[in-house]
């Protein structure tokens, strides 16, 4: 299993540089520098706990806060995130295997099915903002990097703005395929 770890920055790099990368190795190596080439990052893990790839019968299962964290330490900071399912030797997924990946697929929807506001850097602009209403309490960002041309943002900030000001809300070197920050606390 190779989780990304969100150290500072959560930097995670759809390039490399080292020659020869296994496919999905996710070595990363910043896109500016020399010979770097599209090597996006595969993060394998497996719905039992244990890291056990082999169906066994009653085995216990990540829970589905587990679940989250493995989403959000690879979709989340520019990974892919590859769920095992453990097939029996029947050749079918066990119905608790299936409820469980089911939950997690609701989990998804639920949470980034519906954003409460959505927006696009203007062509040749660093900036922007997004409104919503003012109801609406916010605790997390997604972001996504066009890649037509490579994975090319090397730094950003977000801010909100709280009580008429605007507060620092997250930053980062990296964004990618998609990149997911939450904050400490509900800003509203």
């Amino acid at each position: 299993s190779g989780m990304p770890k969100k150290g500072p920055g959560g930097a995670v790099w759809s390039t490399a540089s080292c020659g020869w990368c296994p496919a999905g190795s996710g070595s990363g190596s910043p896109p500016n520098v020399s010979g770097a080439a599209w090597y996006p990052s595969g993060v394998d893990v497996t719905l039992q706990a244990g890291d056990h790839w082999f169906y066994t019968p009653g085995d216990k299962l990540n829970p589905l806060s587990t679940l989250i964290e493995f989403y959000h330490n690879s979709v989340g900071s520019n990974g892919h995130l590859e769920i095992d399912f453990a097939i029996d030797r029947h050749g079918s997924v066990d119905p608790v295997h299936a409820t469980a990946y089911k939950r997690f697929g609701d989990w998804i929807r639920s949470c980034y099915g519906s954003p409460v506001a959505t927006g696009a850097l203007p062509t040749g602009k660093t900036s922007f903002e997004l409104s919503f209403a003012a109801t609406k309490t916010i605790d997390r960002v997604l972001l996504e990097e066009d890649q037509t041309k490579g994975q090319l943002i090397v730094s950003y900030a977000v801010e909100a703005k709280v009580g008429g000001k605007f507060v620092a809300f997250s930053n980062g070197i990296t964004i990618g395929a998609k990149r997911i920050d939450i904050a400490p606390a509900a800003m509203v």
